[in-house]
This record gives C-alpha cells, structure tokens and sequence, in this order.
C-alpha cells in the first residue's frame, strides 16, 4: 500500500519536465554554464535533419490522431522553457532534398554550430554516408539519429557514450575497457530514457527530452531542475492523517486500485505514463483521492 503511494505522488503529481530524479547524482558536461535568465539569453541551439517533405511520426499529445510539424515541435519545447524562464531556444530544421548533393555541405555551418544535433529518418545511403561524415568531426556533446542508417547509428552520442562503441564490445572486456567503450554509465542511462521518449512519439515526450538533454549537458533549466525537488515524509503524513478515508476507498474499487497499480509501473516522474493511467482508470473515488491531497490539504506543499 504505502509503495503505491509513493509512486503516486511521485508520478503523477509532480511537474513533467526532467526524468532523471532517479538516475543518481549525473555528473553534467564540462560545457554546462550556470543560469542566466536574461531574456535576451539564448541558452542552446538545435537543429534538426529530416528528408524532404518527410512526415513526422510525432503526434500531439491533446490530438492523439493528429501528427504534428517538426516547426510546432520546437514552438512547443520553447512554450514549455517560458512557463518558468525567459531565455529563449534557438531551433532550425533542415529539410534534405533528395537531389541536391551538396545541400549538407551548404547546411554545415548550421550543422556545426549546434550544442544538440539531431536526424530522423535519414536513410537515403548517399545523405547518410555524408551526414555521417561531418558528424565525425564534431565537438558536440550531443548527437542522435532516429530512425535512420545505420552508419548514423555509429555516430550517434551523448556526453561520453557511444552506444554502438558500447554494444559492440565483449562482455568480458575489463571495466576499463567497458567504461572507454560506453562513456559514463549516467550517460547511457540518460541515452535509454531519450529513446523511450521518442519512441513514445508525443510532443511532450519530444519537449521533455530536450530540455532534459539542455539541462543535463548544457545549462540548468528551471523546467528541468524543479522536478529534483524530493518530497518529504510529512507528506505522507499529510496524506494518512487527512486523506485516509479516501486512499482506502480508492484501495477498495477495483478500478482505482488498477490506477494505482498502473502508476507504479511508470517510469520515475513520467507523467506521461501516469496521464494515460489516469484517464485509462479514471473513476470518481481516484478524483476524490486527488482533490483531497492536491486541493483541501495540499500535502505536497505545492505553492
């Protein structure tokens, strides 16, 4: 019972904007720079590649059915960042036209000057061995290809980690060799969860791994950082002191219980997940449950 209520409120309850609360103390790149909230601020570069006219597997999180631009991507990363910080994202997405074989080559300075580089859908062999090539020589500490090639794949990193460099290597390697080979182990860490969110393909999922990677790698991101906000056992306390009656009718009905069984199985402060369970469960005794937490007594200590 009691683990239930721990994932509850650490799933649903807190703010969705960093997944990390759980991976440790990351050690953050040499590159990460202290906040500067100065509007005029811009405090990372993405650009993103995509075939011509390639359409997006991202769909909107309100409008399941309906797929979004990878223009609205970035409008919604940038809407998410100014609810809590005035600094501002700088983003451009490339569209390679098939025929036109210098058209990275004319990109490149774009290319190169990006702190979170990322490609989707590059599979065109020729546009592949080319992207492959620049992305070789850069200093970015992130690089990610999605559903692309698979010589992009070897070019694929995040801080210290190479994950073909990583899957590559024998098993029986020394741990050396495996942490040369693979990076830092909190890097990999953070590559697994990037490419759960993707492969999840909802813009908040898409907004949360941006300002996660901008936090982790770049600089802090109050979006971001809030979310390590630990709570503490007077919320507990909180919770069976006022809300007793309602967690045990929840306990009770069978559907509310499943919300809470289905909470417990998402990953750490994924709200993502934890919404689907929700509305999944939905039931008059989980909302009563909620609005005795959240409103009459606010046992998080939400301000």
């Amino acid at each position: 019972c009691s683990l239930l209520i721990i994932s509850y409120f650490h799933l649903y309850l807190t703010p969705i904007a960093s997944y990390n609360v759980n991976l440790g103390k990351i050690p953050h790149s040499s590159l990460r720079s202290s906040v500067n909230t100065d509007s005029s601020t811009t405090i990372a570069k993405i650009v993103l590649i995509v075939p011509e006219n390639h359409d997006s597997r991202i769909n909107s999180f309100d409008e399941p059915n309906r797929k979004i631009k990878y223009s609205e991507l970035f409008q919604q990363v940038s809407k998410r960042l100014n609810w809590s910080d005035t600094r501002r994202i700088d983003s451009k997405t490339l569209e390679i036209k098939a025929d036109d074989e210098n058209y990275l080559q004319k990109a490149e300075t774009d290319i190169k000057s990006a702190d979170i580089l990322i490609s989707i859908g590059i599979n065109d062999p020729k546009t592949a061995e080319n992207l492959a090539e620049i992305q070789r020589k850069l200093k970015t500490d992130i690089i990610l290809n999605f559903d692309s090639a698979e010589n992009l794949k070897k070019s694929t990193k995040i801080g210290r980690f190479f994950p073909t460099k990583f899957e590559s290597g024998s098993k029986t390697i020394s741990a050396f060799r495996a942490i040369y080979k693979g990076g830092s182990s909190s890097d990999r860490k953070i590559f697994q969860l990037m490419k759960i969110f993707y492969e999840r393909g909802t813009t908040e999922d898409f907004t949360v791994m941006i300002l996660s990677l901008i936090n982790e790698y770049i600089t802090p991101v109050p979006a971001a950082e809030e979310i390590k906000r630990k709570r503490k056992f007077r919320t507990f306390g909180c919770i069976l002191k006022n809300c007793r009656k309602q967690l045990f009718s929840c306990l009770n009905e069978p559907s509310c219980k499943l919300c809470l069984k289905c909470l417990d199985n998402c990953l750490p402060n994924d709200q993502v997940c934890a919404y689907r369970c929700i509305i999944s469960y939905e039931t008059e005794k989980m909302s009563n449950f909620s609005l005795c937490v959240l409103t009459k007594h606010n046992c998080l200590n939400n301000f």
